[in-house]
C-alpha cells in the first residue's frame, strides 16, 4: 500500500509519505486535470 500512496504523491508533487488512505486527494491543490491523467493510467496497469 506504501507503494501505491508513494507514487499518488509522484503523481502530485508530494513528498513521499506525505499522503495517506484517510486523505481526499482530491482537495489537494496539486489535484487537477492533468494529475488525474497519470493516475488512472497508473490503476489500470499502463
Amino acid at each position: 500500500m506504501d507503494e501505491f500512496l508513494n507514487l499518488v504523491a509522484d503523481i502530485l508533487h508530494r513528498e513521499e509519505n506525505s499522503i495517506s488512505l484517510q486523505d481526499d486527494f482530491r482537495e489537494y491543490n496539486e489535484w487537477d486535470s492533468l494529475a488525474a491523467l497519470p493516475f488512472l493510467a497508473m490503476i489500470n496497469g499502463e
